[in-house]
């Protein structure tokens, strides 16, 4: 487990008190605190992205892990678990928009368990860190917006996220190549835990949850260009989704399957393609997977790829020929990782 970054201090008979570094977390948690509509009041640790981006660093856990805990010691707020947070993101169904998420539109939701969720970017001009964190209250959608200034010599992880340019130019370069496929239905894909950011040797597992029965594609478009197929694998060649059924990749944490965190560190695209019926795209991917002799993860072209999903979309016809047409759906979230 990685130790507390920000520490706590003993001056002789002073008592406990909190260092330099700990200090801010404390007062933006007060301020917080003060805003608050109720007390008790529940709240969820959402994402904390970099500037204008979806991409996150290790000071973004750094960030949710000291003002969960300043927010605690507030006494005014309870602290939901990432396990609470998932139940009751699921409850949401199909929600179109990530309430964890700083860039969320504001819509007035109600979650089981859930008050409120706090959230938040972070911008670096050096030697200057600025933090913009708000407080979403979900009765109602009002926000409530604190601000923290931070030296960048006093953060001990890197704030910047890895491969920031690659990253960048990996995400766009996936929104086009599947701009084409159509959304005829709902359908979900999320890291087990909620957690989109992940440090070198942790264990990741995707969920997958679509309103109507389908077979699904999962794709990991890497930092640096490439793409590794998650699912169909050496050891779940079956590409169906039962409607309203999680889906967990790999299904079983066995250490011969799991998926760990390495290079290339940066922000990776997971996505999922689903159709109704057995696409082209589907077909092959399956066909992939059958042809591999050495268990593991395949990798795929980019090329490979783009073309698949282009003469899948484009042919409209499946390749069984159960009548009715086929209906697609895509969904994908953006992952940062870090040594």
């Amino acid at each position: 487990m990685r130790k507390k970054i920000l520490t706590i201090m003993v001056a002789g008979f002073a008592g406990i008190c909190l260092s330099a570094q700990e200090q801010p977390y404390k007062k933006m948690a007060e301020e917080l605190s003060a805003q608050a509509n109720k007390a008790p009041m529940n709240v969820s640790v959402g994402n904390f992205l970099y500037e204008d981006t979806k991409l996150m660093s290790g000071f973004s856990a750094i960030l949710r892990n000291e003002l969960g805990s300043a927010l605690t010691k507030t006494g005014k707020f309870k602290i939901i678990s990432r396990e609470k947070q998932e139940e009751a993101a699921n409850e949401q169904e199909f929600q179109k928009f990530d309430i964890f998420d700083p860039d969320s539109k504001k819509t007035s939701i109600h979650v089981k368990g859930i008050d409120g969720v706090v959230r938040g970017k972070f911008y670096f001009r050096y030697p200057v860190v600025t933090v913009l964190v708000e407080l979403l209250c979900l009765d109602g959608m009002e926000t409530k917006s604190v601000k923290l200034e931070l030296n960048a010599a006093d953060i001990p992880v890197e704030i910047i996220p890895a491969n920031l340019k690659e990253s960048e130019k990996n995400i766009v370069d996936i929104r086009d190549r599947i701009k084409n496929v159509p959304h005829d239905f709902e359908i979900k894909i999320s890291a087990a835990g909620l957690n989109r950011d992940f440090r070198g040797g942790d264990k990741v597992q995707f969920k997958v949850r679509a309103e109507k029965s389908c077979r699904i594609a999962v794709f990991c478009h890497q930092s640096d260009g490439s793409t590794v197929l998650l699912f169909p694998n050496n050891w779940s060649k079956d590409t169906v989704v039962e409607a309203n059924t999680d889906m967990l990749i790999p299904k079983t944490k066995d250490k011969k399957f799991e998926i760990e965190v390495g290079a290339p560190f940066g922000s990776d695209v997971i996505q999922v393609i689903a159709c109704t019926k057995r696409s082209a795209l589907h077909g092959k991917m399956e066909e992939l997977v059958k042809s591999q002799s050495i268990p593991g993860y395949r990798s795929v072209t980019r090329g490979l790829f783009s073309k698949a999903v282009d003469e899948s979309i484009e042919d409209g016809s499946p390749e069984d020929s159960t009548e009715g047409k086929p209906q697609w759906s895509e969904n994908h979230i953006v992952i940062s990782t870090y040594k």
